[in-house]
């Protein structure tokens, strides 16, 4: 399938990466089916979307920058490309060129999906998974044998309208044109694409990433420093890093567990979580998608 020939594309799963793929996405021109396992959950989804742009037009008003009537229309006009669904709903409309899977981390819920897109796509479907650590040929385990080709990871970086990565994975089944037309629109997406050459777990990112996280959290549990200067020493010592404890919170800390479970199975205690994170999701300290994070946890501690 050549990229020229996708002019909608459908997004499972309406959370935070789901609805800032669909924003990226709806930037560059193309219509977003936006789906989630309710119509309410994905209206939900392109609400965060309208906020984001409102909050933009008011930061520049906030800056007097002038704001002129085209550049609300625009907005407008986007959102209207943004058209919410429930999965089942797939079976009665006509369906998308191309699919981004941008559901839980774990690999029967990824499975399910693929194996009802596998059912109701037309043959030449790409299906491509944003999973950030569970190797892209077990979720093709999910699909018949004809589809394999037409399955593969692409992995955007949190969060999706500012990080510019896109991590691109193969499995032993996918095709070099499936692989070109992700590629193509990464390119398309103004997202700098990188191959990762192996389908193994946690692909390139996020084994560099995770310990760099998981060794935060042990200093902070050792007390190495304080929080402020745990988070600092990453950001002021690594020329335009972020801070490794605010990255945390935005990817959510149940996030981090989860991938970091999947990584602990494949590569032994290295990634062994410390007790620090179990007791941040246990507790509801996910970070921004529930307005309490880290920081949050530690300022507590402080009262």
């Amino acid at each position: 399938m050549d990229l020229k020939d996708v002019n909608t594309i459908g997004v499972v799963g309406a959370g935070t990466m789901g609805s800032g793929i669909t924003q990226v996405l709806v930037e560059s021109g193309f219509t977003v089916y936006l789906f989630d396992e309710t119509y309410e959950k994905a209206a939900e989804g392109k609400e965060k979307i309208t906020k984001r742009f409102e909050k933009t037009i008011e930061k520049k008003r906030y800056n007097r920058e002038y704001v002129d009537k085209a550049t609300i229309d625009n907005i407008n006009n986007l959102l209207l490309n943004i058209i919410p669904f429930k999965l089942n709903d797939l079976e009665f409309i006509e369906k998308p060129q191309l699919f981004i899977e941008v559901v839980f981390e774990d690999l029967n819920v990824k499975q399910t999906v693929f194996r009802e897109l596998d059912r109701l796509c037309d043959p030449e479907t790409i299906l491509a998974t944003n999973t950030s650590s569970i190797p892209i040929g077990e979720i093709a385990k999910a699909v018949n044998k004809t589809r394999k080709e037409k399955i593969i990871g692409a992995h955007f970086m949190n969060p999706p309208y500012i990080l510019k990565l896109l991590e691109i994975i193969k499995s032993d089944y996918t095709s070099d044109e499936t692989y070109k037309t992700i590629y193509d629109l990464a390119q398309k997406l103004g997202r700098e694409p990188i191959l990762t050459s192996k389908d193994t777990p946690g692909f390139l990112c996020n084994r560099i990433l995770m310990p760099s996280i998981l060794e935060a959290l042990r200093t902070l549990e050792e007390n190495v420093g304080n929080i402020k200067d745990t988070d600092l020493s990453v950001k002021a010592g690594v020329a335009g890093a972020m801070d490794v404890l605010k990255l945390g919170d935005l990817i959510g800390w149940d996030i981090v567990l989860d991938i970091t479970n999947v990584l602990r199975e494949s590569y032994g205690s290295r990634y062994e979580p410390p007790y620090l994170l179990h007791y941040l999701v246990q507790e509801g300290y996910l970070g921004r998608k529930t307005k309490k994070g880290i920081f949050d946890f530690y300022n507590l501690r402080k009262e």
